[in-house]
């Protein structure tokens, strides 16, 4: 005879926290276009990165790629992104591609979108679920894993029904409006991170050169988790700058290689 199997503690003490947002209503608090390197497990990628607030629980943050480091970067208060590369257009097989394809799709004007600033998106409110992730040629990627080894799978985030518009009267947040809300440090300040965290990373690389392409990944991992995601990016930005370049004493060359004077 097979035995019955329990049912689940409601005992609040057996309670646990924490698992991945699907199926739930939430406020879209802050948004950004960032740099994210999956918690140090991945390469930079920049994307839009957003606080998410469920109803009675704390904001969960959520990423979603926007393409390469080589072809978009983001803005220097987080606001939009800018084109680095030869890219003239975000690619349908990207996970943001997916959300705002979700957002349209659930009513969302589309002439909102045309100035492609983050801070649009600030007080909505929508009800999200998870979807199958396309199947992407040419992408080899390793399955996902639970913390107990067994496969899943992989999942985008995306809207399923707008509840309230960012600028309804009664929406939450901040208004779509209203200034990012990235704290910028003073610019000075930055800058000298920006060459000190170049200059490290010169010192450290082969012939004293390293492909721009590179510079967000290497970045990161010099920078660390001694400085703020938010500073991260200012720092990032500066480096596709030729007039900071010029005036820092770093040279490209042709070939898209950087190197000091």
């Amino acid at each position: 005879m097979t035995e019955a199997k329990k049912g689940v503690s409601l005992n609040p003490k057996d309670f646990v926290t924490g698992g991945l947002l699907d199926d739930v209503t939430v406020t879209w608090t802050t948004c950004k276009f960032s740099m994210y390197d999956y918690g140090g497990k991945g390469t930079p990628a920049p994307g839009l990165i957003i606080n998410m607030s469920p109803e009675g629980d704390d904001a969960v943050e959520q990423f979603w790629s926007a393409g390469k480091a080589d072809d978009w970067a983001p803005s220097e208060d987080g606001n939009s992104l800018t084109p680095v590369g030869s890219a003239t257009g975000i690619r349908t097989s990207t996970n943001l591609y997916l959300l705002i394809k979700s957002l349209m799709e659930a009513g969302f004007p589309v002439e909102r979108l045309n100035e492609g600033l983050a801070s649009t998106f600030n007080g909505m409110v929508a009800h999200m679920v998870r979807v199958p992730a396309p199947k992407r040629e040419g992408l080899k990627k390793e399955p996902k894993r639970g913390k107990d080894g067994s496969e899943y799978e992989n999942k985008i985030l995306v809207v399923e029904k707008i509840i309230k518009l960012p600028w309804e009267a009664d929406a939450a947040g901040t208004d779509a409006s209203a200034e990012s809300s990235v704290t910028a440090a003073p610019a000075e300040d930055i800058a000298d991170k920006a060459r000190e965290i170049l200059l490290a990373v010169l010192t450290k690389a082969k012939n004293g050169k390293v492909a721009k392409k590179d510079i967000p990944g290497l970045i990161f991992k010099e920078a660390g988790t001694t400085i703020p995601l938010t500073t991260k990016n200012q720092v990032c930005a500066l480096f596709f700058k030729e007039d900071f370049m010029k005036e820092s004493g770093f040279t490209i060359s042709a070939d898209g290689m950087v190197s000091l004077g």
